[in-house]
């Protein structure tokens, strides 16, 4: 079973995210450990080590699309709260940065390790600051109420 059109079968298919690489994971590693099983039972290395390496390839496509998923969230995050995304900027002939690498199996730029914490640090203290400015406006918008309805309530007597 070819690994590429397993992702694209299951691509039609509406399924949570996780369910789908839950699924393609187990399909590629059951898929894989029984031809390395064969190619080492035929003692022939040089295609069991192909096979180890073609299944290492296909897990990080996999794990590597599920942290751009993840990655994508904290920007969209980041972009609503105005907060600063790390540069894209690199030097020449450079498949990195200080903030990014180039992912080979999934061919996507990712954030390192460093700078999605300190992304997510950064979304989650304006999520904490916007949640207590809109708790005081409505402890204040609350007690205004209060107070209205007791002024109104007096007045009626």
């Amino acid at each position: 079973m070819n690994f590429k059109r397993l992702l694209k079968n299951w691509k039609r298919v509406v399924l949570p995210s996780s369910f789908r690489d839950w699924w393609l994971e187990r399909q590629i590693n059951t898929e894989f450990e029984a031809k390395i099983k064969e190619a080492r039972e035929k003692e022939d290395q040089n295609e069991a080590n192909r096979l180890a390496y073609e299944r290492r390839w296909n897990l990080a496509e996999i794990r590597d699309s599920r942290q751009a998923r993840i990655q994508d969230k904290w920007i969209r995050k980041a972009r609503k709260f105005m907060i600063p995304i790390p540069s894209q900027v690199f030097a020449e002939n450079k498949a990195e940065n200080d903030d990014w690498e180039f992912s080979a199996p999934s061919g996507e730029m990712l954030l390192k390790p460093h700078a999605m914490v300190n992304l997510r640090r950064e979304v989650r203290r304006e999520q904490k600051e916007w949640r207590e400015a809109f708790g005081y406006w409505i402890t204040f918008l609350i007690a205004l109420l209060g107070a209205v309805s007791g002024l109104v309530s007096v007045l009626m007597r």
